[in-house]
């Protein structure tokens, strides 16, 4: 599978085509899940955690305060169901994404552009939004990546 993946791949789904890095990488440019996908499943947790609540019998079985109060448990659990699929997500994403990068652009660590962008490599993803408007691919774009 790395041998199809391209540094070109990789960048779209680290980044979005304005040189900002993504929140949540979007897998499916590596061969995984569309972040779409994730995006769908995240709303609809919050309309699913609303309707269990109060469009079932728990709201006239245990009243209004009780419901409220069950209701915010479960958005505090569910936000805490997405910090880790978004983790694991990314994580994934960057496991895959990461021999192909070292064969790559083996200057500049995968992890470490991740995890400290703002110091290290502030301008990285701003000069990668530059290559791609100038038309660079493949090579052209990972040497100007260096």
């Amino acid at each position: 599978m790395s041998e199809k993946i391209t540094i070109d791949a990789i960048m779209q789904g680290l980044s979005s085509g304005n040189g900002k890095r993504r929140l949540l990488y979007d897998r499916a440019k590596v061969g995984g899940t569309p972040a779409w996908r994730y995006y769908l499943l995240f709303a609809t947790i919050f309309v699913v955690d609303f309707l269990l609540i109060f469009k079932t019998p728990f709201l006239a079985t245990f009243g209004i305060a009780t419901s409220v109060v069950a209701f915010i448990i479960l958005l505090n659990i569910s936000i805490v169901a997405i910090y880790l699929l978004a983790r694991k997500n990314n994580a994934a994403f960057v496991e895959t994404a990461a021999k192909v990068w070292e064969a790559h652009i083996g200057s500049v660590d995968l992890k470490t552009l991740l995890s400290n962008q703002s110091i290290l490599y502030k301008d990285f993803f701003s000069r990668y939004a530059a290559l791609v408007k100038e038309g660079k691919r493949s090579e052209a774009l990972a040497q100007g990546l260096r």
